[in-house]
């Protein structure tokens, strides 16, 4: 079973993790976004409000990131090491993350990364089964 994104948002990838962007897109390189594991088991979900600072080789030097902790630390961790065109989308970029827990649940997580123009990403992932004690 599938999911859908909501109204709005327009998928120019498969669901899976794996984002994939139209060449035009300041965001296609960055890569492959996960659901954070810990977030989903804690039924965390909200947004991310982003700058990132780009060097002069397109590398983020630098990003500022606001929203839930479980959420921040690790979109953090996931974007270290990406390479942006700094010469097509400048040294700063604004970016929002949306991070959302979808029906149906599911023991192992079934994502997708849906881009929404200008630097907005929904990540979602299915909602994680109730554990019963």
């Amino acid at each position: 079973m599938t999911f859908a994104p909501p109204s709005g948002f327009n998928i120019l990838g498969n669901p899976g993790t794996r984002i994939q962007f139209s060449e035009s897109s300041c965001l296609h390189s960055l890569g492959k976004l996960v659901y954070p594991p810990l977030a989903r088991s804690a039924a965390v979900q909200g947004l991310i409000y982003a700058t990132l600072h780009l060097d002069v080789a397109g590398s983020i030097a630098r990003s500022e990131l606001e929203g839930h902790e479980l959420l921040t630390e690790d979109v953090r961790r996931q974007i270290s090491g990406v390479r942006i065109d700094g010469d097509r989308c400048g040294n700063r970029l604004p970016v929002t993350f949306i991070f959302r827990l979808v029906e149906p649940a599911r023991a192992e997580p079934e994502s997708m990364v849906v881009f929404q123009e200008p630097g907005t990403l929904l990540i979602t992932a299915t909602k994680p089964i109730p554990m019963i004690d």
